[in-house]
């Protein structure tokens, strides 16, 4: 096992109830870009869902969590309004923010104009179940997070 070099702390926004994915597929998205950065890059990371127990103050554990990473990943692909909230609050902390949007919510969740052109984006039922990515991967990779981890490395 390699000598892990940096730690990074890393928040993820998503809809926690999606037609697009589900919070166990984000969890294993990121159990696997923690591997295989673990075993290619020594780097760790330290992940923080952004779901949050009944009764405490949302707002400020959000902003403190985000406060707290060093980069965020949010899933877009229903534009919600509090995803979006969250991913101003990170470009407003100066984190490096990357962006997921399934391909099929297109036709109901247009981009925002904004930031249409700094999102990755993943067909099939969800990130992580044998998706395929643009840009420039051709054809079909084994998981959405190759994506990603080609753009954090």
């Amino acid at each position: 096992m390699a000598q892990i070099l940096r730690r990074l702390k890393v928040f993820v926004g998503f809809q926690i109830e999606s037609d697009f994915h589900t919070t166990e597929q984000l969890h294993q998205l990121l159990a696997l870009l923690s591997d295989r950065l673990r075993e290619t890059q020594a780097i760790e990371l330290e992940v923080k869902f952004g779901i949050l127990p009944p009764g405490v103050i949302m707002w400020d554990e959000l902003r403190k969590a985000i406060r707290e990473s060093h980069l965020a990943i949010f899933d877009i692909s229903e534009n919600n309004a509090n995803v979006m909230i969250e991913v101003g609050l990170a470009y407003g902390f100066g984190k490096q923010v990357f962006l997921l949007k399934n391909r099929s919510s297109e036709a109901t969740y247009k981009k925002p104009a904004d930031i249409a052109s700094v999102y990755v984006p993943y067909d099939g039922g969800g990130v992580g179940s044998g998706t395929t990515c643009s840009d420039d991967h051709q054809g079909p990779v084994p998981e959405a997070s190759s994506h990603l981890f080609h753009s954090l490395v």
